[in-house]
């Protein structure tokens, strides 16, 4: 288990090594929703609450740590 820690939150996850990722480069899989639950899409929590200039959301360079848990 590892914590990622992003500007605005931080998360617990379980770590998978794989090859199929570029060196430095975190995939979270899937979400859920769990209304106001503390736990509801936490992965959410870590990307902020930004627009690209396209006007696309930008969650595509979200930058966290990665530290055991």
């Amino acid at each position: 288990t590892v914590v990622l820690q992003g500007e605005a939150a931080r998360v617990e996850a379980v770590l998978k090594i794989s090859d199929a990722l570029r060196a430095g480069v975190l995939a979270l899989e899937g979400k859920w929703w769990d209304g106001d639950a503390p736990s509801a899409a936490a992965m959410n929590r870590l990307t902020p609450s930004a627009w690209s200039p396209a006007g696309q959301p930008a969650y595509n360079e979200t930058y966290v740590t990665v530290e055991p848990a």
